[in-house]
């Protein structure tokens, strides 16, 4: 679930040896990107990256993730440790966000379930 909180995050503090007493934690207001360098960050993810991970950064990553079918057009869900079933619904939203866009999708994951659906969407 997306956070609702504002899109501040404190940044780690600087390293000891680099830092002074007087130097305060430092802010950051992630929803104030640009939107052309958020979606080439979000390019360089993966869906299930971009679904369980950039959408929590703030309130406003999940719109623009979502409705922009650009991030869609290759899909790739990769090999990393998701679990079938989420990797399953992460593949289903990947393909809906397309907006019919989808120009590729790779996946070793793929069942029949899976096949069907991409054949309805874009057979």
């Amino acid at each position: 679930m997306p956070s609702t909180t504002p899109c501040l995050r404190i940044m780690e503090p600087p390293s000891p040896a680099s830092a002074t007493t007087t130097e305060a934690l430092e802010t950051r207001d992630w929803s104030a990107l640009p939107r052309d360098i958020l979606l080439c960050i979000l390019l360089k993810l993966g869906p299930c990256e971009i679904m369980q991970g950039a959408e929590l950064v703030c309130t406003t990553w999940p719109r623009d993730a979502v409705e922009e079918p650009s991030l869609w057009r290759h899909i790739d869900m990769g090999s990393d440790s998701v679990p079938l079933p989420v990797k399953f619904a992460v593949a289903r939203a990947a393909v809906d966000r397309s907006a019919g866009q989808c120009e590729a999708f790779s996946s070793g994951i793929c069942n029949h379930d899976l096949l069907f659906y991409l054949v309805e969407r874009y057979g």
